[in-house]
């Protein structure tokens, strides 16, 4: 009989860890994710994202992995954050395609984004540093 409890609880261990990497990011949106690279380094803090949102802030640095035009989105130590709006670049206003555009040249770079968590779910960016320039969305 204990033969067979030890079987069930090493049954269930064996799917909780099989299944981490889907229910992961459901425990928290500040996890950090070490998806290659430079490492990820995460921090948190308060602020209001445009009019209507109130949220809280997450930084992650590490590698910059894929920039995808069609979705306006990156990807940072695997993890997808989207850049939409606009943005803010040393006092001039670019779209989120010339923003994707100037992220694409510096692919494989050392990125640090703040993003916050959209009303349905989405990962979007507030702030991006790369190659020295820190970029603001408006």
């Amino acid at each position: 009989m204990a033969s067979k409890a030890g079987l069930i609880i090493a049954i269930v261990i064996a799917v909780v860890l099989i299944t981490f990497p889907a229910w992961a990011p459901l425990l928290a949106p500040s996890s950090v994710s070490h998806g290659g690279g430079y490492g990820a380094a995460e921090h948190t803090e308060h602020g209001e994202h445009g009019a209507s949102e109130t949220s809280t802030t997450t930084c992650i640095t590490g590698k910059l992995m894929g920039v995808d035009m069609n979705d306006k989105s990156i990807v940072v130590n695997g993890v997808k954050i989207y850049v939409k709006g606009r943005w803010s670049v040393n006092g001039e206003s670019y779209n989120p395609y010339d923003m994707l555009s100037y992220l694409e040249k510096h692919m494989g770079s050392k990125i640090t984004v703040c993003y916050y968590i959209s009303e349905n779910g989405e990962k979007m960016a507030s702030k991006i540093i790369v190659a020295g320039t820190t970029a603001t969305r408006e």
